[in-house]
């Protein structure tokens, strides 16, 4: 019964999160599903927008947070904005 009573995005696998700030190495990015680059301390409203929808639309993705919020290092593989999407198929979105 618990198990029906759960959320959808519960019930698939558990995403692979990352923080950048422990982890600086460069991912093995999902061929099966989208990754969320999002700010570290969840003070960017837009990286909120984008995981609320993911979310709500029950999509599975990985998350790498990054921080975004000062003068602090940032991994080289990332393009310096956050929310960013990188779809399986390689594509990068920024919130634009």
């Amino acid at each position: 019964d618990l198990e029906k009573s759960l959320l959808p995005s519960t019930q698939y696998e558990s995403p692979l999160v990352i923080d950048s700030a422990l982890d600086p190495s460069k991912p093995n990015y999902s061929k099966e599903r989208p990754t969320l680059f999002r700010e570290r301390h969840g003070w960017c409203p837009y990286s909120e927008r984008a995981w609320l929808a993911l979310e709500h639309c029950n999509v599975p993705y990985d998350t790498i947070r990054i921080d975004n919020t000062g003068p602090g290092v940032k991994p080289p593989y990332f393009a310096r904005q956050t929310p960013q999407m990188k779809w399986p198929e390689g594509r990068v979105q920024g919130e634009s």
